[in-house]
C-alpha cells in the first residue's frame, strides 16, 4: 500500500511541477531581457546575440562584439 502512494504521489508531483515552473511565461532559455520587454515579439527584430534563439539569420546584424551568460 504504502509503494503505490509513492508512485501516485511521485506521479502528481511530475506532473505539476512543469506547471509551476513554466507560469506566467517564465522560461528557463535565456532568451534576452530585450525581447521579455518586448513581450516576446523579437522575431523580427532580432540584432543582438539572443538572435541564436529567436531569428538566426538576424546574427548578421551584430556589429559589435557580444557574449551573454544564462
Amino acid at each position: 500500500m504504502r509503494n503505490r502512494l509513492t508512485v501516485v504521489l511521485l506521479l502528481l508531483l511530475c506532473l505539476l511541477v512543469p506547471n509551476f515552473i513554466f507560469a506566467q511565461s517564465f522560461t528557463l532559455n535565456g532568451n534576452g531581457a530585450r525581447a521579455a520587454g518586448m513581450g516576446d515579439a523579437f522575431t523580427a527584430v532580432s540584432d543582438d546575440i539572443s538572435a541564436v534563439f529567436w531569428n538566426v539569420a538576424g546574427l548578421t546584424h551584430i556589429e559589435r562584439f557580444e557574449y551573454t551568460l544564462s
